[in-house]
């Protein structure tokens, strides 16, 4: 290792990092000792400007395998905790980057999440979560994470303790991992509310952009602290949504769904729908319907209904508008959720129904078209009273109909084969109207 070049093995741990973060099986006993000695080398003074590199990179090696519960099996955690220890000592001496007061909000992550400082923060929030996802017992389980690992703890604390510039980073790095802790390490979370939120606006900010923008989950139990710094971001709303803003309605979205809100009323949750765009709204819409179309049991039936009171809720605010156009992009694309599983044809055919009258068409029209002629057999009734109002709505443009020819002859042929006098009336009208509005397929259909 003293003989190779720096280039070298940054090399290699780059390529080790990406087979990790593929799942890749590693040899993570040897890979850990590469680690132990990188950290020797960079412990000697050194004239290779790469060496510092080389060192985030095998922190980002350790960081990846650490995000794999059995990554590190049948190696001496109190190995693995010296070497996350000696990380986050050489991290403590590493100055500011020098373009890092000039990151925008949206990059200020990244930019720490490049600096070794940022890195060893990583290794000592994920190190106990590890701990924690790996407990044997039932006595150790519920034990916090970070209770498991009180010298890494202290680790975390003294990069936390930082007041300069700095101090940043490691807030940032936190910031992106709340919700993580707030699972493993719950009591530490909660005894560092002052010390992740002071006054300083800058570490304010810092926490703020790694939580909002970069964790996938929101993190209920922090909701009371943070409820100002939502409304702030509300307040910014602007009429393009940005990734920024569309962050803020998945977090709003999933304290929604997990119940942490005081249902549609709750002032942060109308505050951001009166004041975000109809494509912003649409975001939002989209993320639902990507939840209520998951086959995932782990998925709370009060957290499903939730999310079917929000829509019913954004319908009934587009019923009482006095312009119910103006909510056709958020409200249209329901036609996405026909492949859900959960929800209900007859539900779904009545939501259809509803946004017709008001002069909105659901889209894809053709795919919902489709989906109908699957499930007409049994509720033919409804099936014809829906593609009436679809007929009959002019936003509606003819061509959904002739992309969606089969499907309909398929309701048509249902129709047939029931021998009811008073379906095959409505489906000889429905034939008629299709006919004036200059599409002549429907000239081909047998309802006789």
């Amino acid at each position: 290792m003293a003989a190779l070049p720096g280039v070298y093995v940054c090399e290699v741990l780059e390529g080790l990092g990406y087979a990790a973060n593929n799942r890749q099986q590693l040899d993570w006993p040897g890979s850990l000792t590469l680690v132990r000695l990188v950290l020797t080398r960079a412990s000697l003074a050194s004239s290779d400007i790469t060496w510092p590199l080389v060192v985030w990179k095998a922190a980002a090696l350790l960081r990846a395998g650490l995000r794999i519960p059995a990554a590190f099996s049948g190696i001496d955690n109190v190995d693995l905790e010296l070497v996350v220890l000696e990380i986050a000592r050489l991290a403590s001496s590493e100055p500011l980057p020098d373009d890092f007061e000039g990151a925008s909000f949206e990059s200020v992550y990244f930019a720490s999440e490049r600096t070794l400082r940022g890195a060893a923060t990583e290794l000592c929030v994920l190190f106990p979560c590890w701990l924690h996802a790996n407990a044997r017992s039932r006595a150790t389980d519920s034990v916090d994470g970070m209770a498991l690992a009180p010298r890494v703890s202290t680790a975390l604390d003294e990069l936390l303790e930082d007041t300069s510039p700095t101090g940043q980073i490691p807030r940032t790095i936190v910031g992106r991992y709340l919700s993580l802790l707030q699972h493993c390490a719950a009591d530490w979370t909660r005894q560092q509310l002052t010390k992740l939120l002071p006054a300083d606006p800058h570490f304010e900010s810092a926490l703020w952009v790694g939580h909002l923008m970069y964790d996938p989950w929101c993190a209920p139990a922090w909701l009371p602290s943070m409820r100002r710094l939502f409304e702030a971001e509300i307040e910014r709303l602007r009429v393009e949504p940005s990734e920024r803003q569309k962050s803020l309605g998945r977090k709003l979205l999933g304290l929604y769904l997990r119940g942490e809100l005081c249902g549609m009323s709750d002032p942060l949750l109308a505050q951001f729908l009166a004041k975000a765009s109809p494509q912003l709204r649409l975001h939002i819409i989209w993320v639902l319907g990507q939840d209520l179309q998951l086959l995932n049991p782990e998925l709370p039936e009060e957290h499903f209904q939730r999310g079917i009171a929000y829509w019913e809720s954004r319908l009934e605010v587009a019923r009482n508008a006095v312009d119910a156009a103006a909510f056709s992009e958020e409200l249209g694309p329901i036609g996405q959720w026909c492949s859900s599983p959960r929800l209900s044809p007859d539900w779904l055919i009545t939501q259809f129904a509803e946004l017709l009258r008001l002069g909105i068409a659901p889209t894809p029209s053709y795919a919902i078209f489709e989906w109908l002629s699957t499930v007409c057999e049994s509720r033919l009734m409804s099936t014809l009273s829906t593609l009436e109002l679809f007929v009959s709505c002019r936003a509606v443009p003819i061509f959904e109909f002739s992309h969606a020819e089969p499907a309909l002859r398929g309701i048509f042929q249902c129709v047939r084969a029931s021998n009811e006098p008073e379906l095959s009336s409505t489906a000889h009208a429905l034939a008629s109207i299709l006919t004036s509005r200059g599409f002549t397929g429907s000239l081909d259909f047998d309802v006789a």
